[in-house]
């Protein structure tokens, strides 16, 4: 059986060594950044092989949407206690679920208008609808 839990476990480990550090200097630095700094160093983590994530449950995605949520409210300087969705609301991203959807979403569309690799555009097949 394939778990992608310790996967995804160092995955949060990571980041949440990047947003120690950065909340320790978040007083000390702008809004943009910070999240430029956040971007850089905890989303591109997040991102990071997005692909293996499609179709997992929320139990799973769970400790990866906290750490977008302490990213954002780092980025807002909120309290802990303050709402997350509306933290990434300010900030317009997607909860990870649907920033996982999208990723896929994006290369499939790639591959479809032939703008992706051959070897990515080989994986997939387009379903043509049959005409009587």
């Amino acid at each position: 059986s394939l778990s992608l839990k310790p996967f995804i476990k160092e995955k949060c480990r990571k980041c949440n060594f990047h947003l120690r550090n950065i909340r320790d200097i978040r007083k000390f630095i702008s809004q943009k950044t910070c999240e430029q700094l956040v971007n850089a160093l905890v989303t591109s983590t997040l991102n990071y092989s997005n692909g293996l994530l499609a179709n997992l449950p929320q139990a799973t995605l769970r400790p990866l949407q906290m750490v977008q949520n302490r990213a954002a409210k780092t980025i807002l300087q909120r309290s802990r206690y303050d709402s997350s969705t509306e933290a990434r609301k300010t900030l317009h991203w997607l909860p990870v679920e649907a920033r996982v959807k999208f990723k896929t979403l994006c290369i499939a569309h790639h591959c479809i208008n032939k703008e992706a690799p051959d070897y990515i555009c080989q994986m997939f097949t387009k379903n043509e609808p049959k005409t009587c």
